[in-house]
């Protein structure tokens, strides 16, 4: 059996749900900080990806200065594209424990079907593995220990 995972139909509805509580929500400051921890990832590698410093992050987070548009519209692709990535190394592993088939998309495919440059992609992707793989040490050995 093949596990299907529709990647454009999630990331649009992460898109919708992180863009969202961004602006809609009373503190765009503390949504931006929750969306961004949300995914593991540190200031400076957001920081990387949507072209701005580490202390232009931390001052939006604060509160200090206002987000730009251009920076909510990168900034939740990031988030969404983080998302998408956990979710298929999640249903990876899982298909593969169960000696199921499934057929993880490239690099370059993603990059067309989200809309990101492929040099972006591949960072969201480096550090998306790097989190993925942590989170994943840190579940097992809990489970070890129950």
């Amino acid at each position: 059996m093949t596990v299907m995972y529709l990647v454009e139909q999630e990331y649009n509805r992460y898109l919708k749900e992180v863009g969202g509580k961004i602006i809609s929500g009373e503190d765009t400051s503390k949504e931006i900080k929750q969306a961004r921890k949300s995914v593991n990832i540190t200031q400076t590698e957001l920081g990387t990806i949507v072209g701005l410093r580490r202390e232009t992050i931390t001052r939006i987070e604060t509160g200090n200065i206002q987000p730009t548009t251009r920076f909510v519209k990168e900034f939740t692709k990031t988030i969404a594209a983080m998302r998408v990535i956990r979710d298929l190394h999640a249903l990876d592993e899982v298909s593969r424990l169960k000696g199921e088939e499934m057929n993880v998309p490239s690099i370059a495919f993603l990059s067309s079907c989200l809309n990101i440059p492929m040099q972006s992609l591949k960072l969201i992707f480096e550090i998306g593995d790097r989190r993925y793989l942590k989170k994943r040490e840190k579940i097992l050995k809990t489970v070890k220990e129950v």
